[in-house]
């Protein structure tokens, strides 16, 4: 293999980091909180690291999915493109 992977019939793989969009659909605010994002993903029965859950924030942000404003108070807003991504996927906001 060369260290090369095959893609499969599918085509592309989805980033990890757009399962924590689609959790937190309906609250935004849990990407700012990896304590109780951890906990939505224990609620499915996954585990996952709270350094990783911060690395798939800074995904999310690096591409435009969400954004973060700062005033009073930090709000996360879910951006057009992850609008998009998540009517394809037919999850609610």
């Amino acid at each position: 293999m060369n260290g090369k992977r095959k893609k499969g019939a599918g085509g592309e793989r989805l980033h990890p980091a757009l399962l924590s969009l689609a959790l937190a659909a309906r609250n935004p605010q849990l990407l700012l909180s990896t304590r109780a994002l951890r906990a939505r993903y224990g609620e499915l029965g996954f585990q996952i690291g709270e350094r990783q859950l911060r690395n798939h924030v800074r995904w999310l942000l690096a591409r435009g999915f969400v954004e973060i404003r700062v005033g009073a108070s930090r709000q996360v807003v879910i951006l057009e493109r992850g609008r998009a991504f998540l009517a394809a996927l037919g999850v609610k906001e």
